[in-house]
Formats: structure tokens, C-alpha cells, sequence
């Protein structure tokens, strides 16, 4: 079995052992929308993992990033970093 596969096998295992332990779950899901480039440094690091990772290519990635920092230029950028926030009860 390839790692990738075994690691999302495990944690997802893991995941649902935890979530079993707890009721009245409540997820919410937080953003605040990004036009000005604050969470660009993030998405360039995120970027660095992506091209160690190499299931994307550096073609591929730089043409992301080239594209972030057109549309910045331009005034047409915006990301949205979503946040999970996730309670229960045990």
C-alpha cells in the first residue's frame, strides 16, 4: 500500500474512533475574505510543501503563484482561507 494511502487510511480510522466519543457535534466553518495579500505568504509557504511533496508540478505551482500576483496587481485577487471549528460533548 502506497504511504499516501495508508496515512489517509489511519488518520481517517483515528478520526472517526474520536468523533464516536462525542455528541451533539456542531462544525462551523469561519473566513473573512482576503483581497489584499495578506494570506499570500501562507499560500506561497504551502506552495514550498506542494513542490516537495511533488504530486503537483513546479509548472504547475508557478502558474498559481504567477496568477495570485497578477490578479493582486490587478485588484481582482481574492482567497478565502476557511477555518473549521469543530465542538461536541462527551
Amino acid at each position: 500500500m502506497p504511504a499516501k494511502q495508508f496515512y489517509k487510511d489511519h488518520w481517517t480510522t483515528i478520526g472517526q474512533e474520536r468523533l464516536d466519543r462525542y455528541r451533539d457535534i456542531e462544525i462551523q466553518v469561519i473566513t473573512q475574505p482576503d483581497m489584499a495579500g495578506r494570506l499570500l505568504p501562507m499560500i506561497k509557504n504551502m506552495a514550498g510543501y506542494a513542490r516537495d511533496n511533488e504530486d503537483i508540478s513546479n509548472e504547475e505551482i508557478d502558474v498559481i503563484l504567477s496568477t495570485l500576483d497578477q490578479a493582486l496587481a490587478e485588484k481582482t485577487y481574492l482567497v478565502l482561507a476557511p477555518q473549521f471549528v469543530v465542538t461536541g460533548l462527551r
